[in-house]
């Protein structure tokens, strides 16, 4: 990759939304009672990848594909993985339970 296109994406700080999109799947992956062994499982990536995803201060990248089978795995619509800085159900007087796919 050119270094122009480098310094390009390189001034954007996704660290936030990466952590933020991590906590939700964790905390959806555990309102449905699964460990991340069986949702890496089900979705076709390793436990470590999925670890690594979920951990606050670890920004791994994820694709879209991953997001949206996990998605599918958790029987919710994709875009709650991905609704940044606005409450999440937990702190809703909905529960996840109010979003039905």
């Amino acid at each position: 990759m050119p270094d122009d296109k480098k310094r390009r994406y390189s001034k954007f700080d996704n660290s936030k939304e990466f952590r933020e999109l991590g906590q939700a799947i964790s905390y959806y992956r555990k309102y449905r009672g699964l460990s991340q062994d069986q949702l890496a499982e089900r979705i076709g990536i390793s436990r470590n990848h999925l670890s690594a995803i979920e951990a606050p201060n670890v920004f791994r990248g994820i694709s879209m594909d991953a997001v949206f089978s996990i998605a599918k795995v958790l029987e919710i619509d994709a875009y709650l993985l991905l609704k940044f800085s606005t409450l999440r159900p937990e702190e809703e007087s909905r529960s996840p339970e109010a979003h039905p796919r």
